[in-house]
């Protein structure tokens, strides 16, 4: 489990409350663990960062996609 300070917390679950989701594992998948992902859009990119900052040992950008999202 990670350990998160107060603000963390607060946008991890803002983020999948209302920016992202979590993600469903489908039959013959190769992931074996959910995990978190919001696309966006390139006027988002700026926020998308800036949220990042906060948690940079759980979140990354996929610049291809426009998604930030975590580790399954």
């Amino acid at each position: 489990m990670i350990n998160l300070d107060e603000v963390q917390f607060n946008i991890l679950v803002a983020s999948i409350i209302g920016d992202g989701e979590i993600t469903k594992i489908y039959p013959n998948s190769r992931r074996i663990n959910n995990s978190y992902r919001e696309h966006y859009g390139t006027e988002q990119k700026n926020y998308r960062l800036w949220k990042q900052t906060f948690l940079p040992d759980l979140l990354y950008i996929t610049p291809k996609s426009n998604t930030l999202r975590s580790k399954s």
